[in-house]
């Protein structure tokens, strides 16, 4: 699942990360990436939100800030009960916007690593473009004391790799392209849906990207009152198939593991 969690404010203007956990609960991922996620603000009470959303949730959090945000932090969280290790975790190229970042794990399955990345990505057409490049490629981001390091870039074939995030992107734009170059779309296999705004979807900026040894056995975007109400976007749920890793002896037939 990835989800835009808009800081747990549902569209009453109340934060209540209980009803983003009964949305991840309803579904029952294995892996959640949530954005804009509020750690120790005052807006939100001070709360650990990841924390909280993965105790109710019963999955464990790693959450990677963006920006300092009153005496808090804000950022995005990968929430699973998978085994993992941290990849990469940086900032991506800012001009302008708000402060972003990535986060990238490898999550140890049966069959062997897989990598989750997560993101969020600017709302203005040239930071974003240069943002969706850093995922792939290194780039110059000043470092500071607050965040000291750019986002590791993706390596490798990719074979088994999967993005989620909100990309403030739809499927026009050359951002959207740029990842397309390097992934595929996971809601192309069935027909898209929008995810923005909640109540009334229009845009889809919403995005659950994989590589090539990755099938897709089914996408939702769930609408209903409590999704409506959560937050003011829809979450993504894709039921993906992750193909093994292929062997010495082919005579062998192995069975894909299933990571939703």
């Amino acid at each position: 699942m990835t989800y835009n969690t808009h800081g747990c404010v549902g569209s009453d203007g109340q934060c209540r990360p209980e009803r983003i956990a009964e949305v991840i609960r309803r579904q029952a991922p294995d892996v959640v990436c949530l954005q804009e996620i509020d750690v120790g603000r005052g807006r939100s009470g001070k709360l650990d939100q990841a924390r909280r959303i993965a105790e109710l949730t019963s999955l464990s959090p790693h959450f990677t800030s963006a920006r300092d945000a009153e005496e808090g932090r804000y950022g995005n969280a990968i929430l699973t009960h998978h085994p993992y290790e941290l990849r990469a975790e940086g900032m991506l190229p800012v001009r302008r916007g708000e402060l972003r970042a990535a986060q990238w794990l490898e999550l140890s399955l049966e069959d062997g690593p897989l990598d989750i990345v997560n993101t969020h990505l600017s709302l203005h057409f040239f930071e974003r473009l240069e943002q969706c490049r850093a995922l792939f490629s290194d780039c110059d981001v000043p470092p500071s004391a607050s965040h000291p390091a750019p986002f590791t870039a993706l390596r490798g074939g990719l074979e088994r790799v999967i993005l989620c995030g909100d990309f403030n992107a739809g499927a026009l734009s050359p951002s959207y392209r740029v990842l397309r170059r390097r992934l595929r779309d996971a809601q192309r296999a069935r027909k898209p849906r929008a995810t923005w705004p909640a109540r009334f979807p229009l845009l889809r900026l919403d995005h659950v990207w994989i590589g090539k040894d990755i099938g897709v056995a089914g996408v939702s975007v769930p609408r209903d009152a409590l999704t409506k109400s959560a937050s003011d976007h829809l979450p993504i749920v894709a039921d993906l198939v992750i193909e093994p890793r292929r062997v010495a002896t082919p005579q062998v037939q192995m069975q894909g593991e299933r990571v939703s």
